[in-house]
């Protein structure tokens, strides 16, 4: 798996996980501003995951509103590979029931 940097974007920052891969953090958790300081910090995380990986990570973000365009801007512009998910299709993923055991009662219901 790549090198992933989520964010949860918001009305002023978007608060940044980064994750070498499936479940192994990179360092901590970081407020970035909807400013040009911002986006550079974002650009020093993604340029410093792809050092530390030798990959070039990618962005994942959950559209909200219109406060993500800046972002999605800066990545357009810097050439990184984004992905941006629908909330409503998020909370959905989250509430799939995935069980690790076929049951034929479970089946039948559905």
């Amino acid at each position: 798996m790549e090198p992933v940097l989520g964010v949860n974007v918001a009305k002023g920052s978007s608060i940044v996980p980064a994750f070498l891969k499936r479940n192994e953090p990179y360092g901590r958790l970081e407020s970035i501003p909807h400013e040009e300081s911002g986006f550079e910090r974002l650009g020093e995380l993604l340029a410093e995951l792809k050092i530390r990986t030798m990959t070039d990570p990618v962005v994942v973000l959950k559209e909200t509103a219109h406060y993500h365009r800046g972002l999605v801007a800066y990545l357009e512009h810097s050439g990184w590979t984004y992905f941006i998910v629908n909330p409503l299709q998020a909370k959905r993923a989250r509430a799939v029931q995935l069980r690790k055991m076929k049951t034929d009662a479970v089946d039948a219901c559905i």
